[in-house]
């Protein structure tokens, strides 16, 4: 009997998910536990929200659920501690809700229940991409650009946007569809996709991947691609192929705003603002820069709302090259 009873409990430990649990904190901020397992036992106190952060591997759809005895609550916050969402679930005893997740970001989970029990298994499932990407590659091939990757395993795989963007450049968020690629559906074995980027620009870009699923449904790959197309230094950094000045972003803006421009050789810059009466009311800039890419920030804090002109001269020290070029920002208070 004593055998028997020995081997069920082995059979029980051996069958049963092992939970790890941790005690949640008081803060959204770095002292708050980190959970890395899919189930974990979490403590809070009753009517009292407690804290924990959970960092996603991919960005994809995650499902946030609990089980509990009680009649537990979640709230989560952004990386800024800002609510993105919440789940009560009207005093049923557990919650329930899906959100889309950026990889690498950290996110807050507040949880507390309305009874008195403090004990709540905390479940983040999900993110699991339909198609696993290993490689991503892009390379120079003559004045174009090709790109390959490669999958591992395909689940409902229509097939692949391709977006690029530009660096060096204020507005460096704006992402261009290029094409699309089509999948191959269902795959246990890897394939291999490529496609040639047509009409790069004089400047470096990145590439990213879309995939888009049978459903519609799509997620952004965390790998993305760059490639130079300009002059590098010894440092193998980029230098521009001429001058440049790029719009104040954000434009229109309140207080400060940032000013990116593009110098090809030693010269002595100066970047000016004048009001709508040719006044001068700031100078950013007036010193000798060395070739590559700049930024500076206006602040406005001082200054009426209106149109004001972003003025750059540059006059290259080794050569014979002057440019001047004016920008319009707007200035709302």
């Amino acid at each position: 009997m004593k055998k028997l009873t020995i081997f069920l409990l082995l059979l029980l430990f051996l069958t049963t998910e092992i939970i790890s649990q941790v005690t949640l904190g008081n803060s959204k901020d770095g002292t708050a536990p980190l959970i890395t397992e899919a189930s974990t036992l979490v403590s809070t106190d009753h009517f009292s929200v407690k804290y924990c952060r959970f960092i996603p591997q991919n960005t994809a759809t995650y499902t946030i659920s609990s089980t509990s005895t009680s009649d537990p609550y979640c709230t989560l916050y952004d990386q800024n501690g800002q609510q993105i969402n919440y789940n009560d679930d009207n005093l049923t005893l557990d919650f329930y809700f899906t959100h889309d997740l950026t990889a690498g970001l950290t996110y807050y989970l507040g949880l507390g229940n309305y009874d008195g029990v403090n004990d709540i298994t905390l479940n983040i499932t999900g993110g699991v991409l339909p198609v696993e990407l290993t490689t991503f590659t892009a390379a120079n091939s003559g004045d174009k650009v090709l790109l390959n990757w490669q999958t591992a395993t395909e689940i409902n795989n229509y097939g692949f946007e391709v977006e690029r963007k530009i660096l060096n450049q204020v507005q460096n968020d704006k992402w261009e569809t290029l094409g699309f690629v089509q999948g191959n559906g269902n795959s246990n074995s890897p394939k291999n996709y490529e496609f040639l980027d047509e009409s790069p620009l004089a400047d470096s870009a990145e590439y990213r991947l879309k995939q888009i699923d049978t459903d519609g449904n799509y997620t952004y790959y965390s790998e993305t691609v760059k490639v130079a197309y300009g002059v590098t230094d010894v440092n193998n950094e980029i230098l521009p192929k001429g001058f440049s000045l790029s719009e104040n972003y954000p434009n229109p803006f309140n207080p400060s705003t940032m000013i990116k421009y593009g110098i090809p050789e030693q010269s002595n810059v100066k970047i000016e603002i004048f009001n709508m009466l040719g006044q001068s009311v700031d100078v950013l800039v007036n010193s000798d820069k060395s070739a590559g890419y700049y930024e500076t920030t206006w602040n406005a804090t001082d200054l009426p709302s209106g149109i004001y002109l972003i003025s750059i001269k540059a006059s290259g020290l080794s050569s014979s090259k002057n440019f001047t070029q004016v920008k319009k920002a707007l200035l709302l208070k």
